[in-house]
């Protein structure tokens, strides 16, 4: 073989390389520069339960515009707790409570044992009932800062969360004064 057909061999394999891996490169490289750009998608798990550690049943009602919204009564057995709220959204927060979720009532009336009662009012509601427990009360159940908030478990995009509100005797006590 001659230098003019070696030079002749070798430079085909210059002038016309072989595209593949090139290709396989680019996909590849298209791939990931893709993958980079999304950003998977937070997912929230939430709920609110309330905790009776009173010796009586608790029933909450739930009153919109002076009527009570037979939809949304709550029974809490004594010593027992019980979820009143759940859901989730699409991305990664905390999530509403059961106090978010009672925004649209105007108060709420809760019953302990079917006879001693209270009324708790939302932030923009004075309340002029004697047994009135106004936003600004520690005990109120429209205040979600009442709301003992725990994380169960939390990953780079999710997390479940759980509310608390917790009755204890002394709610009770309270009601049976006023």
């Amino acid at each position: 073989m001659g230098l003019l057909e070696t030079i002749t061999k070798y430079t085909k394999y210059i002038h016309k390389p072989n595209l593949l891996p090139m290709k396989s490169i680019l996909i590849l490289l298209a791939i990931i520069l893709v993958q980079l750009g999304c950003k998977p998608e937070g997912q929230t798990r939430v709920h609110t339960i309330i905790i009776n550690k009173s010796n009586q049943n608790i029933k909450i009602y739930p009153y919109y515009k002076g009527n009570i919204d037979t939809m949304g009564i709550e029974l809490i057995p004594k010593n027992q707790t019980v979820k009143v709220h759940g859901g989730g959204g699409r991305a990664k927060f905390k999530g509403p409570s059961y106090a978010t979720n009672m925004m649209f009532y105007d108060s709420c009336f809760v019953v302990f044992d079917d006879s001693i009662n209270s009324f708790h009012y939302k932030q923009t509601i004075p309340g002029s009932h004697p047994k009135a427990i106004q936003f600004e009360n520690p005990r109120n159940l429209f205040n979600e800062k009442n709301y003992e908030c725990i994380i169960l478990s939390e990953d780079r995009y999710t997390i479940q969360v759980e509310y608390q509100f917790t009755f204890a005797e002394q709610d009770y006590l309270y009601a049976k004064g006023n």
